[in-house]
């Protein structure tokens, strides 16, 4: 019953958005962090994420939610897709620190060295508005 329950506040969330009511995706996204185990957390807040930066525009709110996240609940999904949207807005220098600590944590994963590489190169290239 609890993760149906968090699955509903996460479309809630979605629909919100949709609807242009920011503030009720926001208490959509608290309830489901109340609900949520540890295991349906990174969930929650991969689309919350996603949706900040989708549907607002709001680059920093997705990394701040993915970051504080992770603090709380040591998944490093959590840190890549923080890199990952740091690199869809060219900002390369930011990025290279969430896939260094991504990979801190998954030493041997060749997705997250990739990832690093790429956004290393295109920090020391410049390639930053």
């Amino acid at each position: 019953l609890e993760e149906a329950n968090v699955i509903a506040e996460t479309n809630a969330i979605h629909a919100a958005f949709r609807r242009g009511r920011a503030d009720d995706a926001e208490s959509c996204y608290l309830r489901a962090t109340e609900l949520a185990t540890d295991a349906s957390m990174t969930a929650v807040a991969l689309r919350y994420a996603r949706l900040l930066v989708e549907d607002r525009g709001d680059v920093d709110a997705a990394v701040s939610v993915l970051d504080r996240t992770f603090a709380a609940h040591d998944d490093e999904r959590l840190l890549v897709r923080a890199g990952d949207v740091l690199c869809d807005a060219q900002r390369f220098a930011e990025a290279v620190r969430f896939y260094e600590r991504a990979l801190a944590g998954r030493r041997a994963d060749p997705a997250i060295t990739a990832r690093l590489e790429a956004a290393r190169a295109s920090a020391e290239a410049g390639d930053e508005p």
